[in-house]
């Protein structure tokens, strides 16, 4: 009876939270992600890439050999329903609704109260959410449910579990090729710890071939593909272990109130009283998620901010280290509440931040309307920050909206990274140079001006001296609507593919 009560209260408020968070994520037209205006970018190329009216298939080809498939595909039968902004709104809403409910599938494994996978709502409303890397949270509850079957598979191993987890950890590669590295260290060094005998010790690496295999051929025919994305910036810092809070609810240690409430996640388990397991393959995950968090490389590849990443997985795998309830110093019926008031809390902060900077963003529609479809648009960032998200970069990719919602073709586009859905065709043009999106003075009209028919500037005065000093009468201011200045090149229309320059 008492655990019928439990799991009856426990449900009231996942449900209760998550209709808070869908009133976060679902009343706004544009949230304050960073990358998701190029992810939005992706998808309506995907969407509309027969399309002859929107101008894409000229420039782009679609890469389904890439591990960052399974955002777009899930996407793609939300479009019709909610548009293409909307779409990617409801699958990030399902994402952290997700990574809940596969946490307390963690929880009911390891025999602990399931009111800590509350705790989940704003883990995943951490750094990932906040620099929008849309594919790595879709892919993380099937990250926890695979650390779920890895903990069952050392408790009682099995020829079917061992094929099972075989299969899901190759399927996770093709989801998002990064998780990998947690999984794999995972079932490696669990399988290591928890056997006595040699063959069981290596099962977890061995789980493992078959994901090896698809990673070592992708690799193969990506080899064409690399060109100018091979860059590896390391920047290690003592300051990554005073940041992990920070990040598992924040985008920043810039960002006070995340880096208190990250503390507060962290400790709400450990002040409750649940004790170190005795069990020292469930101490792996938590030992592995911090390592990567404080030794991977910045950039790898091309691919940038990637230690942060993982700050995500801290807070399950800290359930997973510490999971014997079996002396609790505070009785649940006081730690429940707390637990929730304090996920509560942190939804209630992100979505006030979230709707604060969605008005002061609105005025970009009237820019956008201003503008012709399936037209060049270069963008011009003069400040890539907002009051309303400490630490994180709204700005930066914002105009890519532009074509997500009108066509056409964008300076900046992650269609040049190798790795992407959405990739520009060989022979097509990349755009601006490596980083010009940060760096507004790089702008050259002597260079740049006949590549583009709109130049979108998000400034607070009119920078036309500044950076259009040679344009001359040909451009003309066309609008402006807020911070959003849109000046228009008159003449001849630039290409929307036009040849690459070797």
């Amino acid at each position: 009876m008492a655990r019928a009560r439990r799991n009856a209260a426990f449900w009231a408020c996942f449900a209760a939270l998550t209709l808070l968070l869908g009133a976060l994520v679902f009343s706004v037209r544009y949230m304050p992600l960073v990358d998701l205006p190029q992810h939005a970018a992706q998808l309506s190329i995907f969407v509309h890439y027969d399309d002859p009216a929107w101008g894409f298939r000229d420039q782009f080809e679609l890469n389904w050999g890439t591990p960052y498939v399974l955002l777009y595909v899930l996407a793609r039968p939300l479009v019709p329903l909610f548009g293409v902004l909307g779409a990617l709104h409801a699958l990030l809403f399902l994402s952290v609704v997700g990574l809940v409910l596969a946490t307390r599938t963690l929880t009911d494994t390891l025999a602990i109260d399931p009111f800590f996978s509350l705790l989940s709502f704003p883990a995943a409303l951490g750094f990932s959410f906040w620099f929008g890397f849309a594919n790595f949270l879709v892919t993380a509850p099937f990250v926890i449910l695979f650390l779920v079957g890895l903990l069952r598979y050392c408790e009682s191993p099995t020829r079917r579990t061992f094929v099972l987890l075989s299969v899901f950890a190759a399927l996770l590669f093709w989801a998002h090729g990064l998780v990998s590295v947690l999984i794999g260290l995972s079932a490696a060094l669990m399988t290591a710890i928890r056997f006595d005998k040699l063959r069981d010790r290596l099962s977890g690496t061995l789980m493992f071939v078959p994901a090896t295999l698809v990673f070592g051929v992708w690799s193969f025919l990506q080899r064409g593909h690399v060109r100018d994305n091979a860059v590896t910036e390391w920047k290690l810092s003592a300051s990554r272990i005073i940041e992990l809070p920070a990040l598992i609810t924040g985008a920043s240690l810039d960002d006070t109130i995340a880096l208190v409430a990250g503390v507060g996640l962290l400790a709400m388990p450990l002040l409750f009283g649940l004790r170190p397991s005795p069990r020292r393959e469930r101490w792996v995950p938590l030992a592995a998620s911090v390592l990567l968090v404080l030794a991977l490389p910045f950039k790898l590849a091309g691919v940038s901010f990637l230690h942060q990443r993982f700050a995500l997985f801290v807070p399950a795998a800290l359930l997973l280290a510490f999971s014997d309830s079996s002396r609790l110093r505070v009785r649940p019926a006081l730690a429940r509440p707390l637990v929730v008031t304090l996920t509560a809390a942190w939804i209630a902060i992100v979505g006030l931040r979230v709707r604060a900077f969605d008005a002061d963003v609105r005025s970009f529609d009237g820019a956008l309307a201003a503008m012709q479809p399936a037209r060049s648009v270069r963008p011009i960032v003069g400040n890539h920050f907002s009051e309303h998200v400490p630490g994180g970069f709204p700005y930066v990719h914002f105009v890519a909206y532009y074509q997500a919602l009108k066509g056409g073709r964008i300076g900046f586009s992650f269609a040049r990274n190798y790795t992407s859905f959405v990739r520009y065709r060989r022979d097509v043009d990349h755009g601006m140079a490596r980083d010009a999106e940060w760096n507004p003075l790089w702008f050259s009209w002597k260079n740049e001006g006949a590549s583009y028919d709109y130049f979108v500037v998000f400034a607070g005065f009119d920078a036309r001296e500044r950076l259009f000093a040679d344009a001359g009468p040909e451009l003309v201011l066309l609008t402006r609507s807020g911070d959003f200045w849109v000046y228009e090149r008159r003449g001849e229309r630039a290409p929307l593919a036009p040849k690459r320059r070797e």
